[in-house]
């Protein structure tokens, strides 16, 4: 069977996502495709759930921190955009999701994008409530781990 011709083909948009949550948080590629699928079927319908048609190509999340990069038609980035900005948990863990550019080829949103992503996640112990806990450091973010949860802070939160 030959291809379609290029007139002819669907035209797609890939979306570059930055993903932060908590160190413990567990997110796998399936997990954040239905979180995507559950928001856009939400907040559009099912009909412009298959309008968006939002896919999830590549996917990294460890640490608390990753990136991901959804697939979607030309003319539905203004029903994809609101669609992951509204994800705010994933698994019962609390989920910050940004949309860091859109291009029209995966190797563009690489070269562009994902470049600037790589901030390594740095363990530690910081003094809180008069007792020493376990933190994480990720560039100018610090999440201290308590007996329940986490604390977001800064370093002119800690010193």
């Amino acid at each position: 069977m030959k291809p379609l011709p290029k007139h002819l083909r669907p035209r797609y948009r890939y979306i570059v996502v930055s993903i932060e949550s908590w160190p413990t948080a567990k997110l796998d590629k399936h997990t954040f495709q239905q979180a995507i699928w559950t928001s856009t079927s939400r907040l559009f319908g099912d009909t412009g759930a298959t309008t968006a048609d939002l896919f999830l190509i590549r996917f990294e999340f460890s640490n608390g921190s990753g990136w991901g990069i959804i697939r979607t038609h030309r003319d539905a980035l203004s029903i994809a955009r609101p669609s992951i900005a509204c994800i705010s948990k994933i698994n019962e863990f609390p989920v910050g999701i940004l949309v860091r550019g859109v291009s029209g080829t995966i190797k563009s949103c690489e070269d562009k994008y994902l470049s600037k992503l790589s901030e390594p996640v740095i363990p530690g112990e910081h003094l809180f409530n008069t007792k020493i806990s376990p933190s994480f450091t990720r560039g100018h973010c610090i999440d201290i781990q308590t007996d329940t949860d986490f604390i977001g802070a800064t370093h002119l939160d800690v010193t």
